[in-house]
């Protein structure tokens, strides 16, 4: 393609490069009249100085001159229309000084920005850990290829984060009697067996329970500037040998069995029960009080009472007893109750751990810790310290349906309510209540010091009018200890103010009520003093603290 004539006569030698060998001129006696600046833009794009930056505000000038002279007395001073400018670049470090973040503009004509000109830079910076030496260079190397004058980013530097230690855990090696509620026996590839739960898991002198698995010392670390990072140790703690278990004496970290019995679980250890077997209690065994764990092949029948400083493991029915036990409850089949004529339930279970059940029913259930139904928690009576969980395992079926609820955190079912609309009372309290008369009264104490301050104040200004010097200085230096003492009271409570709002805050965003399929009318669920009631059939839904406002919203 011709170019424009005009064009033609402005050749790209034309360009000069002057004496600084920074700018770049162009003379006028070179030019021809009538000229643009795009004439002179596209031989320059044509020459050595393409990449350079242009001063477009000297081009117009240059051509202005250069057509008011069309008579040929245009000058041999060259015009000063572009200029080369050399790669900068700058690093901003991040606050924690954990990266470095390479800022560079690339060069209009100029140099480009070298590994040594970098390294020069982060010597400035006194940056002498983590530079990521390929990243670097394919940067470089990209900002020499890319356009002039533009702006680019790479993190080249990356500091090494701590790498705290691991707490000491704990590893269990044996079942314990309520996972065996939750493990039906499979009976083909697609099927399982709900009424055989499989072996009950005792264990024999020898066997090995749980494995310590030691704490680690962690790795320090190291920020950008070469500084450590210090890591933190993980917490050592003990393995526990609970009765009948011994600490193997080959093995520290390995807790053994010393007898036959059934394996229970404890904080950092294992204890081993001993057992009582029976195939049912009825009349004609009486009442049942041992030490030790109970496991009850059959049923335990009406009006009878066991108690157990262990586990009660009931493979049958409970129908209309009462259990109490000092570590869980497991009902391998249903837990059955009516209301007497007197308005009391007739089946009663209290667990200081944990109560397990198929289903149940107009019982009265009481955990100190979570209480887990597989089908059905009918019209009980239910109070748990922590949650309540309803629903097998992969969440197909599960119902709670009417009944009043008191839990420490959360309760999730699957089904909650029925579509007859049967009233469901759900309180989900906690610590919230503890928390809450806390917080009131240690108000209530700051109202009071600063009432008293105030009235200090008052009497720290008649104390002036004192006229003997001697009680006036007594009076002031003793108001003005009282006034400093209310001072630290006061921001004592202050801060334990704060400690608990956090507290509260970080309770109420994890207690909630959860419906993974349906939720029924009538479920009342209150929270923090705050009620809501289910007034239609919702989907999966859950109920939440949010914003200062209990209410439903889906899943």
């Amino acid at each position: 393609m011709a170019l424009d004539p005009v064009v033609r006569m402005i050749k790209p030698d034309d360009f000069v490069l002057m004496d600084d060998q920074r700018h770049v001129g162009l003379t006028p006696s070179t030019l021809i009249a009538p000229l643009s600046p795009d004439d002179i833009l596209a031989s320059l794009a044509l020459s050595n100085y393409a990449d350079c930056c242009i001063h477009q505000k000297a081009v117009q000038h240059l051509v202005e001159y250069v057509n008011r002279t069309q008579d040929g007395h245009s000058q041999d001073v060259p015009f000063v229309i572009a200029e080369r400018i050399d790669a900068t670049i700058e690093l901003a470090i991040a606050d924690d000084a954990m990266t470095v973040k390479a800022v560079l503009i690339t060069a209009q004509g100029g140099k480009h920005i070298g590994l040594p000109k970098l390294i020069d830079k982060l010597h400035e910076a006194k940056v002498s850990f983590g530079l990521q030496t390929q990243r670097t260079l394919q940067f470089l190397k990209a900002a020499a290829a890319a356009d002039p004058g533009i702006r680019m980013e790479e993190i080249i530097a990356v500091g090494r984060p701590a790498e705290n230690g691991r707490n000491a855990r704990f590893k269990r090696l044996v079942s314990t009697p309520k996972e065996r509620l939750l493990q039906p026996q499979p009976i083909d590839k697609n099927r399982v067996d709900m009424r055989d739960l499989g072996q009950m898991c005792s264990v024999r002198a020898g066997d090995e329970l749980m494995r310590k698995l030691p704490h680690s010392q962690g790795k320090d670390g190291k920020n950008v500037y070469g500084e450590v990072l210090p890591s933190i140790s993980g917490e050592d703690a003990a393995l526990v040998a609970g009765e009948r278990t011994i600490i193997c004496p080959d093995d520290p970290n390995l807790l053994i069995a010393a007898d036959v019995g059934l394996p229970m679980e404890i904080e950092h250890g294992m204890r081993v029960d001993e057992v009582l077997a029976m195939k049912e209690v009825n009349v004609g065994t009486g009442h049942i009080d041992f030490a030790g764990s109970i496991v009850i092949s059959g049923d335990v029948r009406e009006e009878m009472r066991v108690t157990a400083r262990g586990d009660i493991h009931v493979l049958g029915y409970v129908d209309s007893a009462y259990l109490k036990s000092g570590g869980d409850i497991l009902v391998e089949k249903g837990i059955i109750g009516h209301r007497r004529p007197n308005g009391q339930i007739s089946c009663v279970l209290k667990a200081d751990g944990s109560i397990h059940a198929r289903n149940a029913q107009y019982s009265q259930l009481s955990a100190g810790k979570d209480i887990n139904i597989t089908r059905e928690l009918s019209h009980c009576l239910v109070r748990s310290l922590q949650s309540v969980f309803v629903g097998d395992e992969k969440g197909y079926r599960g119902l709670l349906v009417g009944g009043e609820f008191n839990v420490g955190e959360r309760l999730e079912s699957v089904n909650v309510g029925s579509e007859a609309g049967t009233n469901t009372y759900i309180l989900v309290e906690g610590e919230y209540e503890r928390l809450y008369e806390r917080r009131k009264a240690l108000q209530q104490r700051c109202e009071k010091i600063q009432f008293r301050l105030d009235e200090l104040m008052e009497v720290q200004i008649a104390s002036a009018k004192i006229p003997e010097e001697e009680k006036r200085i007594a009076m002031q230096n003793k108001v003005a200890a009282t006034i400093q003492h209310d001072h630290v009271l006061m921001a004592q409570a202050e801060t334990e103010i704060e400690e608990i709002e956090k507290a509260i805050e970080a309770y109420l965003s994890h207690s909630r009520f959860i419906a993974k399929k349906h939720i029924y009318p009538n479920v009342h669920f209150k929270l923090a003093g705050q009620e809501v009631v289910s007034e239609r059939v919702y989907g999966p839904s859950q109920a939440v603290f949010s914003e200062g406002e209990l209410k439903f919203e889906p899943l």
